[in-house]
């Protein structure tokens, strides 16, 4: 971990790498978890960089408010998030090239939407 401490935690802006995972946050942190605005990525091996995974808000740890997730199966989410999972009003853009624009509810389509 490269940033800033309080407390013996992370708290302020830092990156964290996981040599293990290839995962890394660059971001802001709050008493030792990813609090504010941050970027998740991880390790490609194909393009051997990193690549965005998450880009947004988080709260305590977790994916929370407004954010952008890269699958490179299920395509790219944008919107909600409450406590990691899609929660609220989002857009999903398909591999295929299909959208879904609607609610969403622990991460799967819920209430009103338009494919």
């Amino acid at each position: 971990y490269t940033g800033e401490w309080l407390d013996d935690k992370k708290h302020g802006y830092g990156t964290q790498v996981w040599t293990k995972t290839g995962s890394m946050y660059v971001g802001y942190w709050k008493y030792g978890k990813p609090d504010g605005e941050g970027t998740q990525k991880v390790l490609n091996p194909k393009v051997k960089d990193y690549v965005v995974k998450y880009a947004g808000d988080w709260k305590n740890g977790k994916k929370h408010g407004m954010g952008l997730y890269f699958d490179d199966n299920a395509g790219i989410y944008e919107g909600q998030w409450v406590e990691g999972h899609q929660n609220g009003w989002g857009r999903m853009y398909f591999p295929n090239g299909d959208v879904y624009a609607g609610e969403w509810l622990n991460g799967q389509h819920h209430g009103q939407g338009i494919v």
